[in-house]
């Protein structure tokens, strides 16, 4: 399995300290990206 998660370095590090105690064994890296492309439906936005 793959998860990706993409957010501010300081949030996914967080994200780790409290994954890290519940997940035994696997990989986990982290890598700079470039957005080329990103899409956000304005009507969707009050469906949560």
């Amino acid at each position: 399995m793959v998860l990706e998660l993409i957010d501010t370095r300081q949030k996914l590090e967080a994200f780790l300290d409290i994954l890290d105690p519940v997940v035994p064994e696997g990989v986990v890296t982290l890598e700079k990206v470039h957005v080329r492309l990103y899409r956000h439906d304005k009507e969707k936005q009050g469906e949560r």
